[in-house]
C-alpha cells in the first residue's frame, strides 16, 4: 500500500522503510504475450501492505509490431545487470526480481510467494533506514545506516525510482493486438543519488525535475542497494515508497 499526498500538501508527506517488507522488480513488455497476467499479478502486488512493486518496461520487443510506450533502455539495462549479478545465461520478460536476490516467472504466483518468504531485505545484524519527504515542492531523500554489517562486500548505494500508478493503453498491433493492458507502478525513470556509507546520505530533488506529463499520477521508490565495483547489483537492503 503506497503512503498517500493530498494535492495541496498541506504538510509534509512522509514514507519510511520501516514500512516496508518486500520489493518486487518486474521486467515487462506491452509487445509481449505472456505479460499480461504478470502486468495483473503486480498490480495486486501493489495494493499489498508493506511491498513495493515496481514494473520495468523494456524496448528489446519493441521490433515484433509494438513499441512499448513506457519501454526504455534505461530498464532494459537494469535487467542486464540483475542477469550478470544472478548469473543468468539470458534475460526474458516476464521476468520478477524479489529483493534484488532471487529471479522468477513473473506470472508464477507461487514463486513469487515462495521467493519473498526466503529472502529478506536487511541482513542479519544490519540496520539501514530511509525516508522519504514531499513537502509539494521538494523530495527529500534520506538514508542512513544505523547499524553497519562488517564486512559489506561492495558499496550500498542509493536509488531513486519514478513510477506512473497506472493507465489503460490499448495496442493495435504485435502479439497482443487489440488488447487493453493495465499496468501498473511503470518506471519513468531510476537514478543512483549517492553512496550511503557510516555518514547519511540526504538529496533535496525540486518535484519539477521529477514529475511526468501534466496530470500523470507518480508515486517515488528509494532503494537501499548493494553494488560491487563492477556494476553488478546485489541485495535490496531497504526501501520506501510513496505517491502524490
Amino acid at each position: 500500500m503506497l503512503a498517500s499526498a493530498e494535492s495541496a500538501f498541506s504538510q509534509n508527506v512522509v514514507a519510511t522503510s520501516a514500512d516496508v517488507s518486500s520489493v518486487l522488480e518486474m521486467f515487462t513488455s506491452q509487445g509481449c504475450s505472456s505479460c499480461p497476467p504478470a502486468d495483473r499479478l503486480l498490480g495486486d502486488y501493489a495494493r499489498r501492505d508493506g511491498v513495493v512493486a515496481l514494473a520495468y518496461h523494456v524496448d528489446y520487443w519493441d521490433y515484433i509490431g509494438w513499441k512499448d510506450v513506457y519501454g526504455t533502455r534505461q530498464n532494459t539495462e537494469r535487467q542486464r545487470a540483475y542477469g550478470a549479478a544472478l548469473q543468468s545465461r539470458s534475460i526474458y520478460t516476464p521476468q520478477m526480481i524479489i529483493n534484488g536476490q532471487r529471479e522468477v516467472v513473473g506470472s508464477h504466483k507461487r514463486a513469487i510467494e515462495g521467493a519473498m518468504q526466503d529472502t529478506k531485505l536487511a541482513p542479519q545484524g544490519e540496520k539501514t533506514s530511509i525516508r522519504l519527504t514531499h513537502d509539494g515542492t521538494t523530495m527529500q531523500v534520506y538514508a542512513e545506516m544505523v547499524k553497519p554489517q562488517r564486512p559489506r562486500t561492495g558499496e550500498l548505494v542509493l536509488i531513486l525510482v519514478t513510477f506512473r500508478d497506472e493507465a489503460i493503453t490499448l495496442v493495435d498491433n504485435g502479439e497482443n493486438q487489440g488488447l487493453e493492458l493495465v499496468n501498473t507502478n511503470m518506471v519513468r525513470d531510476w537514478r543512483v543519488l549517492g553512496t550511503v556509507t557510516e555518514k547519511p546520505v540526504e538529496v533535496n530533488i525540486p518535484i519539477s525535475l521529477l514529475q511526468g506529463p501534466e496530470g500523470e499520477k507518480v508515486g517515488y521508490a528509494a532503494l537501499l542497494q548493494t553494488m560491487t565495483g563492477e556494476g553488478k547489483l546485489g541485495p535490496i537492503v531497504a526501501a520506501a515508497v510513496l505517491v502524490s
